[in-house]
Formats: C-alpha cells, sequence, structure tokens
C-alpha cells in the first residue's frame, strides 16, 4: 500500500527544489538497473515533478522577463563489466533451477 502522504511530500519537495535551480537525479524503473536490462514499467512520478515546476516559472515570471528553462538530459551508463555478476548469476540460477539449487 502507498503511502499518500510521503508521496505528496516527495513530489512537492522535487518540485520545489528543481523550480529553485537544484539539480536532480532519478531512475525512472524507480532504482537502478542490476542487470542492465531496461525497466518495462517506467515511473514517471518525478518527471512529472520537472513539469510542474516549469509550469510554476512560467505563472511566477512577468511576462516581459524570460522565463528560466529547465532541461531534461536522458542518461544511460553501461559496462561491459558487471559488479553484480556473481550475485545475478546466482540469482538466475536460484529461479531457474529451484529444485536443483545448492549454493556453495
Amino acid at each position: 500500500k502507498k503511502n499518500l502522504i510521503y508521496l505528496e511530500t516527495l513530489k512537492t519537495y522535487s518540485t520545489l527544489a528543481i523550480q529553485k535551480g537544484a539539480h536532480t537525479l532519478f531512475f525512472p524503473g524507480g532504482t537502478r538497473s542490476r542487470s542492465g536490462m531496461l525497466e518495462k514499467q517506467l515511473k514517471l512520478g518525478l518527471l512529472s515533478t520537472a513539469i510542474a515546476a516549469q509550469r510554476n516559472l512560467y505563472a511566477q515570471t512577468a511576462p516581459d522577463e524570460p522565463v528560466r528553462k529547465i532541461f531534461i538530459v536522458p542518461v544511460t551508463l553501461n559496462y561491459h563489466f558487471v559488479l553484480e555478476a556473481p550475485e545475478l548469476i546466482e540469482e538466475y540460477l536460484h529461479a531457474k533451477g529451484a529444485a536443483r539449487y545448492f549454493p556453495e
């Protein structure tokens, strides 16, 4: 069950922080991907706070003044070597062969 007070506080804080010029980083999958795979269900709640912050800036800026722009820069970091490889292999073997899996 989602904690609505927490979610609303997080959205408000994120909107104000972005609006005030703070840099922010979020993972649209909810966390970083250990396997390097892209998530199938993206969580766009924090992305909406950047849009809300830009709307607020437009509303608060006088018509004759330029509006500070908020930029969204998507980034992906990929590595040839995955630090968590042993744990990922163990998880995979445990899930696929649960009946025959014996950890060393």
